[in-house]
């Protein structure tokens, strides 16, 4: 992508990728040693781009829809960029930035680049194309880990008692991306959805919608699986335990 392939996003889809950023600052490690698990990833798509983040506990996989400034140039599409935010705490940073871009109207991403390769990108203003926001630094994103056999496509069948186990911390997690694409979609009228995949022990899929071509989606690792879920949630008021 070069400097006429940027991406123009509207003040209600620039509001949107405000929360999403808000929402992948709580996915990416926190871990100073796993410098790539606390970057995004970026992927250029013919209808927009994805922004996708992990900390190996939790996978979040945001669909943006947007503009761009020139769709028929050859190299526009399949773009895979790593950008993070400088400064002593990447996951403040990145949350910092997105409140910023919540109420900041029309905006254009621009990657930019050195030597061929793209090395930052700029968040400019649509109209007068001045800066609304320090560059991310940004990388080649082919280092990072290939999540996409991650998402099963074959239904969990035949398991009616199967249950999940998320630890509080997941769960927590989950609350606040859950919430952030609430105000991402404009409403409190959002869902989650949660379900199992054929593996035993594997990632939990969800999906969250966010409009009705766009949604948020990921996986979370459980602690294990229940097979007494049923049970449980059919506990009688009097073998329950005290409150």
């Amino acid at each position: 992508m070069n400097e006429n392939n940027y991406f123009m996003l509207d003040s209600e889809q620039a509001k949107a990728f405000g929360y999403a950023l808000q929402a992948h600052a709580l996915t990416i490690s926190r871990d100073a040693t796993r410098e790539i698990l606390s970057s995004v990833l970026l992927e250029t798509h013919s209808d927009g781009f994805t922004l996708t983040s992990t900390d190996s506990h939790v996978c979040l996989h945001t669909f943006h829809e947007c503009t761009e400034a020139d769709p028929y140039s050859p190299d526009s599409h399949g773009l895979s960029l790593r950008f993070w935010v400088g400064g002593d705490s990447r996951h403040n940073g990145l949350r910092d930035l997105g409140k910023s871009l919540v109420k900041a109207g029309r905006i254009q991403l621009r990657p930019g680049t050195m030597g061929g390769d793209a090395n930052h990108i700029a968040i400019l203003d649509s109209e007068t194309t001045e800066q609304v926001a320090l560059p991310l630094t940004a990388t080649t994103g082919e280092d990072f880990p290939k999540y996409r056999t991650l998402f099963s496509r074959k239904e969990a069948e035949g398991e009616e008692n199967r249950g999940l186990v998320l630890s509080p911390k997941i769960m927590t997690t989950l609350g606040k991306v859950a919430t952030l694409a609430d105000k991402a979609a404009g409403s409190n009228k959002g869902y989650f959805v949660a379900e199992p995949n054929e593996r035993e022990g594997g990632p939990v899929r969800f999906h969250v919608p966010i409009t009705k071509t766009t949604a948020w989606h990921g996986l979370a690792m459980p602690l294990k699986f229940d097979y007494l879920a049923n049970a449980h949630l059919q506990t009688r008021p009097e073998v329950a335990p005290n409150a």
